[in-house]
């Protein structure tokens, strides 16, 4: 490959390669580690020119790599917040072989993990899986200081493209917003950071807090957390118990004890809503 990176010639030479790879390889005991290989390279394919279809050829190639086609998957962006970029390579392969979770590899300068996700779980039990994504990054770079940019999922291959477009926003906007001590961002979260940011410049953003909310902060500050759990969790007692790990009666006597104190209702969509942005613009005020 020439050393500024994949051209043309390159990558029809490697497609025409990879049409033979199960007839050489498959029974070879070097498969394993030249499917890692060619798989980081159908990647920089897709993600120098995005293919909006598939054709039998590439899908039979990722196929026989045990590359996924079609599923839930992100891409998680990992940045080096030191001088450490020039070792890319040597953290590749310690991702390489201390996560199996993913697949790790590097694009214009950049290292990245594909992810793939249960689309059978539950919200929760994603939200649990790329938890254990993150810290299993952290434990395999511990002598690195390091963050992760996280898109949101998608479910078809050449959707990496989009991923990466994401991941470079997030990039574009880390100094601005980063928060102290914290590690892995999430792509949809930002989406708002960003429209709070743009807004800031032009007007206090406490000032946007609804009465009733600034009302809650003074009255039932404690119990933000549960609240903003049993909203985040569409007024469900058990899942809000379930989630901080309380007796479910306990979080339903905490609710309606702030409904009492407040005098409202959260069944309420309009109030429901108020209260969701209300404690994304603390996240931001707070950052």
């Amino acid at each position: 490959c020439p050393l500024a990176g994949p051209d043309e010639e390159f990558l029809e030479l490697a497609e025409l390669f990879l049409q033979n790879i199960d007839f050489y390889f498959k029974n070879n005991e070097k498969y394993d580690r030249l499917g890692g290989y060619m798989y980081e390279g159908l990647l920089e394919k897709f993600l120098s020119d995005r293919h909006q279809t598939l054709n039998a050829d590439i899908l039979s190639q990722m196929q026989a790599l045990g590359m996924p086609v079609n599923g839930d998957f992100l891409l998680i962006q990992i940045a080096l917040e030191d001088s450490t970029s020039s070792h890319l390579t040597y953290i590749r392969k310690l991702l390489y072989d201390s996560c199996p979770f993913g697949k790790p590899f590097i694009f214009s300068d950049s290292l990245y993990m594909l992810c793939i996700l249960d689309e059978k779980g539950t919200e929760k039990e994603r939200k649990k899986a790329l938890s254990r994504i993150i810290e299993g990054i952290q434990e395999a770079l511990y002598r690195y200081s390091c963050i992760c940019l996280i898109s949101n999922p998608f479910s078809y291959m050449p959707a990496i493209y989009d991923a990466r477009k994401q991941c470079g926003f997030l990039h574009t906007i880390l100094p601005a917003l980063k928060k102290d001590g914290t590690k892995s961002y999430a792509y949809e979260d930002y989406t708002m950071y960003h429209l709070f940011s743009a807004l800031e410049a032009h007007m206090d953003l406490s000032a946007a807090l609804p009465p009733a909310f600034v009302r809650f902060q003074k009255s039932c500050g404690r119990d933000a957390r549960i609240l903003r759990v049993y909203l985040e969790e569409n007024l469900s007692f058990r899942k809000c118990a379930e989630a901080l790990n309380i007796h479910r009666n306990t979080a339903e006597y905490q609710i309606r004890k702030i409904e009492k104190t407040l005098d409202l209702d959260f069944s309420d969509p309009n109030i429901r809503r108020q209260f969701l942005l209300a404690f994304q613009i603390t996240d931001y005020l707070d950052r």
